[in-house]
């Protein structure tokens, strides 16, 4: 996996690519949005990344999941 090798870059555009091809993905988003806190430590692009995944799915458990343990942090 390239988050676990240190390639967050190369993660990112592939995330990046992985929405543009299927946009409406909610759970791709999700992933952006905890590669974006892990990598950068940037809190609010990661709540961006999810809240637009829970506009895609407000039934994405992954998304509230993930936000709820931000939020206790």
């Amino acid at each position: 996996m390239l988050c676990d090798s240190q390639s967050y870059d190369k993660a990112d555009e592939y995330f990046a690519k992985a929405i543009e091809k299927d946009p409406k993905n909610a759970t791709i988003h999700v992933h952006r949005g905890l590669l974006q806190l892990q990598w950068r430590g940037d809190v609010n692009k990661a709540i961006e990344y999810i809240n637009k995944a829970l506009e895609l799915d407000e039934k994405c458990e992954f998304g509230y999941e993930t936000l709820g343990t931000i939020e206790v942090q």
